[in-house]
């Protein structure tokens, strides 16, 4: 039997956390969970589910993630965020996996709940994401934000399983918003000290530019409602980012 090491970062996530911490019991040898000094049951409910609980001060998405592999034991590795959760196609394939053995890379495809509805399309799916993987050959990049899991190898093959992981996203529009207010601020600042530049111009024209990439060219059109938000809340986010980016050139 193939061993595997399961790993979460948390922040204030007692809602979502037990459906992750389920779904990974089933699979992993030892499930490791780094915690940004949550303030509610996080971490409560980690160590009641068997977890290592270890408290770390967030520092960016990527560093907090990379932090939390090196903790691993074993070497191959399945790193969820806390709102996730494996369907069973893919705890089965996990499963068989470990009796016949790992290779290098996994892709798992990523469906997300956002708003009381599956999101089909929009980009949002079939979101293929590298969570499975062997440490000696990748490891978590160190962006503050939009991190990805970068082969040591970037010609390395991967492997589609079967499955998805389900992402227990957004559940108010306020939520999607408030998100993209925080993460509008990381990308500008990110921005600004690589020395970019924004105009007025751009900001509102980045909007115009994504609510159609959504919308139409990735099909948002065909989730309806659901859709229709997504692609609207998405545009207003690169606006944004864009926009506080021109005001940090200004000032």
């Amino acid at each position: 039997m193939n061993s595997l090491s399961a790993i979460i970062i948390t922040y204030n996530e007692e809602i979502n956390i037990s459906s992750c911490l389920n779904s990974l019991k089933r699979i992993a040898d030892e499930i490791i969970v780094v915690d940004s000094y949550s303030t509610d049951r996080t971490r409560e409910l980690c160590e009641a589910a068997g977890a290592k609980v270890f408290t770390h001060a967030f520092e960016g998405y990527g560093q907090q993630k990379s932090y939390v592999a090196n903790l691993a034991t074993h070497n191959m590795i399945l790193s969820l965020d806390a709102d996730e959760s494996l369907d069973e196609e893919a705890i089965a394939e996990i499963q068989n996996l470990k009796r016949n053995g790992f290779d290098e890379l996994y892709l798992i495809k990523r469906k997300t709940f956002y708003c009381g509805h599956w999101v089909k399309y929009c980009g949002w799916y079939p979101d293929k994401k590298l969570r499975l993987w062997n440490r000696i050959h990748a490891n978590w990049s160190l962006d503050k934000l939009h991190e990805t899991v970068l082969p040591n190898n970037l010609h390395a093959p991967t492997q589609l399983l079967k499955g998805n992981i389900l992402h227990y996203s957004y559940k108010t529009t306020q939520d999607h918003l408030n998100q993209l207010d925080r993460f509008s601020t990381m990308a500008a600042k990110k921005y600004f000290d690589q020395g970019k530049k924004s105009f007025l111009f751009q900001a509102q024209w980045s909007y115009v530019i994504k609510f159609l990439e959504v919308y139409i060219y990735k099909l948002g059109i065909l989730d309806g409602k659901t859709g229709f938000t997504i692609a609207l809340l998405s545009a207003y986010g690169q606006f944004l980012k864009y926009h506080k980016l021109h005001l940090l050139n200004r000032s």
